[in-house]
């Protein structure tokens, strides 16, 4: 787990659990109040135990490729117990700050 993880639990009631199921999806919002652009990123468990993601600018626009978000730490790959806490903690480590969790 991340330094970045608990900054981040205590900014959103809706911050997901290390015991949640592990095929629980997660939308999280991201942008910043310096910047007019706002991205949805979305991530979810394939039948294969595989997360997958997209990411769009929440509008109908087309996908965006993670590389513009700047991640300074990786998102999880497999889906293990707790990895939707780590996804959070990477997305908030890039040029966006994560504005709401679903």
């Amino acid at each position: 787990m991340t330094g970045t993880t608990g900054a981040i639990s205590h900014r959103f009631t809706g911050m997901p659990s290390l015991d949640a199921p592990v095929g629980t999806p997660i939308e999280l919002r991201l942008g910043g109040a310096w910047t007019k652009n706002k991205f949805v990123y979305t991530l979810w468990v394939d039948g294969h135990g595989i997360i997958r993601y997209s990411l769009d600018n929440g509008r109908g626009g087309s996908s965006q490729s993670v590389s513009n978000l700047q991640l300074k730490e990786i998102v999880p790959k497999k889906a293990v117990p707790g990895w939707q806490v780590e996804a959070v903690a990477a997305a908030g480590s890039g040029l966006y700050e994560v504005e709401g969790i679903r």
